[in-house]
């Protein structure tokens, strides 16, 4: 007496189910006009299809823009393409923060970048005001201490890609000057959940000029989870496992 067995077209759904659901992130959030709030001296004007600006040329100008939705802040990954449009000052910020959509610091003019004083927020700062410009990652609105990201020249005009990855403990950023191909990568330890005091919050984007004034524009902005790995081994032992215990049984004589 043997048992033999034919695969179900239900355990077949169900193992395709989920090694898709284990291989497939998470679908990105794009920053638009509708579903962003605008604080500033710019609102209502500076989102124009995929680009955001966050400075013109004027000066003591402070403007922010926030995504209205809350994202999780354990890992992620943020992506988007910064350009400088002439000028001086002062500069620009991705941050995150847990304080609303109407966040703006118009504290310490331009050079605090529209973040300078407040609390419970993470930065990652651009300034471009001693040419060719400088970064850092700041917390609790801190400003300052800028480092040349080496051959990437924040100030040159080039579109340069910006592409941060948050694994829940360490955050790194990429820099890309996509017409020298030049790069930059920097890093900094950061529990998000304990600075923001949340395991969500707002993310967005902050800029500022003072006596100086420069264009600064950022564009094709999006969010989402950490890209998950592709099936492994032991995804796909689980889904054949779970395929054969659907297995319809029968008795052969």
């Amino acid at each position: 007496m043997k048992i033999t067995g034919r695969l179900s077209l239900r355990a077949v759904v169900l193992a395709t189910m989920i090694c898709w659901a284990l291989a497939v992130p998470a679908r990105a959030l794009v920053f638009s006009s509708s579903n962003t709030t605008q604080n500033g001296s710019l609102a209502g004007s500076m989102i124009n299809g995929n680009t955001m600006t966050l400075v013109t040329e004027v000066t003591n100008e402070h403007s922010s823009i926030w995504y209205n939705s809350q994202v999780s802040l354990t890992s992620f990954r943020m992506s988007f393409t910064y350009q400088f449009g002439g000028g001086i000052g002062d500069g620009w910020t991705f941050s995150l923060q847990n304080s609303g959509v109407n966040t703006l610091s118009t504290n310490d003019g331009g050079s605090g970048l529209g973040v300078y004083g407040l609390t419970n927020i993470f930065s990652s700062e651009f300034d471009t005001v001693n040419q060719p410009g400088g970064i850092a990652f700041q917390t609790d609105g801190a400003v300052g201490s800028y480092v040349t990201p080496g051959s990437v020249n924040l100030t040159s005009g080039n579109p340069i890609t910006v592409m941060i990855t948050y694994d829940g403990t360490t955050l790194t950023q990429v820099l890309t000057n996509t017409v020298t191909l030049a790069t930059y990568t920097s890093s900094t330890t950061v529990n998000l959940t304990t600075l923001i005091g949340s395991s969500v919050g707002y993310i967005g984007f902050t800029g500022a000029s003072g006596a100086g004034d420069s264009y600064q524009y950022v564009s094709n902005a999006t969010y989402g989870a950490l890209a998950l790995p592709e099936p492994s081994a032991l995804s796909l032992f689980l889904a054949a496992f779970l395929g054969m215990l659907l297995l319809p049984r029968r008795r052969l004589a």
